[in-house]
């Protein structure tokens, strides 16, 4: 679960229960060490105050101090998965931020990047104008 996820990207879990933790301080601390970029899961997190501590970011479901371990079944990795109604495929790219995650398709990114970075230059410039 831990050691497929390369460097400079983002983990992302479906997770099939609402019951426990799936992500917590060792996952963390695992997946920070390889270089990973952050983690996003439709599932629970422990030990808030290490991972902000740590400053990786993790986008849950939920928060609960239950741990699930002993719950783990890994079925498959790189493959697509469903979090809430959005499809995410290997190779996406996730970003996330204060205000959520989003979920741009591999195939269309670079253009979506343009595109942001566009619109970014005019609110610059507006709130510069502004000012």
């Amino acid at each position: 679960m831990l050691g497929e996820v390369p460097a400079g990207h983002v983990a992302v879990y479906a997770c099939e229960h609402d019951v426990s933790a799936h992500l917590g301080e060792l996952s963390v601390a695992s997946l920070k060490a390889r270089g990973v970029a952050g983690c996003v899961l439709d599932g629970g997190c422990r030990d808030v105050r290490f991972i902000l501590e740590e400053e990786f970011p993790v986008f849950s479901k939920f928060v609960t101090p239950e741990d699930s371990t002993w719950r783990w079944e890994l079925e498959s990795t790189q493959v697509p998965v469903a979090i809430g109604r959005v499809w995410i495929e290997p190779g996406d790219w996730v970003v996330g931020g204060d205000d959520g995650v989003v979920v741009v398709p591999h195939a269309i990114a670079e253009s979506v990047l343009e595109e942001a970075e566009r619109k970014a230059a005019t609110e610059s410039e507006i709130r510069a104008a502004g000012a």
